[in-house]
């Protein structure tokens, strides 16, 4: 198989907490995803209400 149409991406996983300044651009984020990966299932964004851990 050749190689000239080989795709190439970086993957890396964040956890951790936010504070969100522009609930439409975290909408926006979310609906249609980040990165030039996300055609690679890359992208993607889960969250969850953040807890207190007492």
């Amino acid at each position: 198989m050749g190689q000239g149409n080989r795709v190439r991406h970086q993957r890396i996983r964040f956890d951790g907490t936010a504070t969100i300044a522009d609930a439409e651009q975290l909408r926006t984020a979310l609906v249609h995803g980040i990165g030039p990966g996300k055609a690679y299932g890359c992208g993607l964004l889960s969250i969850a209400p953040a807890t207190d851990a007492a």
